[in-house]
């Protein structure tokens, strides 16, 4: 595997989408490419700051903000 391939596969890799053969070759490559080292450990500090994240509660009157929203939680389609 080349550089180009491997940094696509990066986030499958670490979400742990990968089959296991294509997963061997993104380690293999990783294990000698300090270049996509650093791309692997940047994205999967990324990650990890996202998930750990918590997204803001609603405001109570988001279907005033937003509209055609409703404040009740059935879903209407």
């Amino acid at each position: 595997m080349n550089c180009r391939e491997v940094l696509l596969k990066l986030n499958p890799y670490l979400e742990k989408e990968l089959d296991i053969f294509t997963n061997k070759q993104v380690e293999k490559h990783l294990d000698n490419c300090p270049v996509c080292q650093n791309e692997f450990k940047t994205l999967a500090r990324t990650l990890r700051i996202i998930k750990a994240v918590k997204a803001p509660p609603m405001p109570r009157d988001y279907s005033k903000i937003i509209p055609g929203a409703s404040n009740s939680p059935e879903r209407k389609c």
